[in-house]
């Protein structure tokens, strides 16, 4: 090892204390800091106003009203299977689904 480089870790780890110090302090700044700045996560805010998703979801907004809708969806191959047990899992999701916090329709099959 060249002496410089020797000269730099022999300072890093003698002074290790003070760096592990200035970082948690550094880190327990920014925390407090993040936390104040104040977030707008509107979708329409997020993207451009000529961005061809925001007229896709202020559509949507027409049509569904002024909530902010998500969409749910998974694969299950046995769907419509002809002794109805796909329908009533989907069902049974959508029964879960409303009993959440902030839910205020849900939509299905």
């Amino acid at each position: 090892m060249s002496s410089l480089s020797a000269g730099v870790v022999n300072t890093l780890v003698k002074f290790r204390w003070g760096w592990a110090a200035l970082w948690c302090t550094l880190a327990v700044t920014g925390v407090i800091g993040a936390s104040r700045i104040p977030t707008n996560r509107q979708v329409d805010r997020l993207l451009g106003p000529d961005n061809p998703v925001i007229q896709s979801y202020q559509t949507l907004g027409q049509v569904f009203g002024p909530y902010d809708p998500v969409v749910v969806a998974y694969d299950d191959p046995a769907m419509m299977s002809p002794d109805g047990q796909g329908i009533e899992r989907i069902q049974r999701l959508e029964n879960h689904l409303d009993t959440l916090p902030g839910v205020v329709e849900t939509i299905s099959l």
